[in-house]
């Protein structure tokens, strides 16, 4: 782009050879050239960058040019070269200067647009396949079985986000899991996606509990991730008997809403988020459910979205919505949920809800 404003707006200093009482030489006009392309970058490269307190000297330059750089270069001679040709040859050689000048300048900005729009092609290419491998990988989520109703929803604040839903029917019994990896974007969905590989293989070993699910999967992602890169995660196991085991790491509590004492409880974290200590323990709780009590797992792209007055939506917002609204069917609990926190908000992390309905 700077070599394409430099011939452009320097070809342009050529007019200024024209304007003389006679009409300067070749090589004086790409002295011009040389001095007005160079001013013309500086003012660009000032607005690419917004570093507009440049623009105070190269406002100033200009008006002492003379002394700072035409008249060194007089004193070499250089405005003397080409003045033995006629007038006329020397505006005509002035005049192709220019628009050979300006013609490389055009082809250089059209080079550099061209470049940007394959980037950006490519770019766009690069986002779609993100967003497919995405919902490949974070489907919306339905499932009833005879003892319990599973509904997930998950909404990337980006083509590809770092939530984690997920459900895994094994023998009678079913597992969910809701995760939420640090940052944005690709690198957190490929964590998310070895996140998913790495406890639907563990989830294949069988005959131990969530805690121990945990513990395993924490040393994976120790391992395969950088040190800044940490995943937090709430799981739950409901059984026939509609016994409920929960574990977590790292994460907002999970929600439990008893229906026949209309009580929310919070099943609290007790243990570091995946992925920070190699050696972290973590540990499984239970607690016996009965039929319409109802399991709340969500991220905090939910309770932390923001309004325009810098006020989060919380967790007791979130609990309040949910019990409003908690004896309704949990297509209705997921549709109000997501509708209420996109009112108070704009959305600046990854949103997921996933709801137990046990019956």
């Amino acid at each position: 782009m700077s070599l394409g404003v430099f011939f452009i707006f320097g070809s342009l200093a050529i007019l200024i050879a024209f304007m003389q009482p006679r009409a300067m030489g070749w090589l004086g006009g790409l002295a011009l050239v040389l001095f007005g392309g160079t001013i013309a970058v500086g003012w660009a490269r000032a607005f690419a960058a917004k570093r507009f307190w440049v623009l105070v000297p190269l406002i100033i330059v200009p008006f002492f040019a003379e002394p700072l750089f035409f008249d060194p270069i007089a004193r070499l001679g250089i405005f003397r070269v080409g003045m033995d040709a006629s007038e006329m040859t020397r505006k005509i050689t002035l005049a192709i200067m220019m628009v050979v000048l300006t013609s490389i300048g055009f082809v250089l900005f059209i080079q550099f647009v061209r470049g940007k729009e394959r980037r950006a092609e490519r770019a766009q290419a690069e986002l779609d396949v993100a967003r497919v491998i995405h919902e490949s990988i974070v489907p919306p989520l339905s499932i009833r079985t005879p003892f319990a109703q599973v509904l997930a929803r998950s909404e990337p604040s980006a083509e590809m986000g770092g939530d984690l839903v997920d459900v895994i029917q094994r023998d009678s019994e079913i597992d969910v899991f809701l995760a939420d990896v640090s940052g944005h974007g690709v690198g957190a969905g490929i964590v998310m996606g070895m996140l998913k590989a790495s406890i639907r293989t563990r989830l294949l070993v069988g005959g131990d509990d969530l805690g121990s699910v945990l513990r395993d999967v924490n040393r994976i992602v120790v391992d395969l991730t950088r040190p800044e890169m940490f995943a937090t995660l709430a799981c739950a196991r409901v059984r026939p008997d509609r016994t409920v085991q929960f574990a977590l790491a790292g994460h907002l509590p999970i929600l439990h809403f008893a229906a026949a004492s209309r009580v929310w409880r919070r099943l609290d974290n007790e243990h570091l988020p995946l992925g920070i200590d190699p050696d972290g323990g973590y540990a499984s709780g239970s607690f016996q459910a009965a039929a319409g009590d109802l399991l709340a797992l969500f991220t905090d792209g939910l309770t932390e979205a923001m309004n325009a007055r810098g006020e989060q939506f919380g967790l007791d917002q979130f609990a309040s919505l949910l019990e409003q609204h908690a004896e309704q069917p949990i297509e209705v609990i997921c549709e109000r949920v997501l509708l209420a926190v996109r009112a108070h908000g704009t959305p600046i992390d990854d949103q997921s809800l996933l709801l137990v309905r046990l019956t």
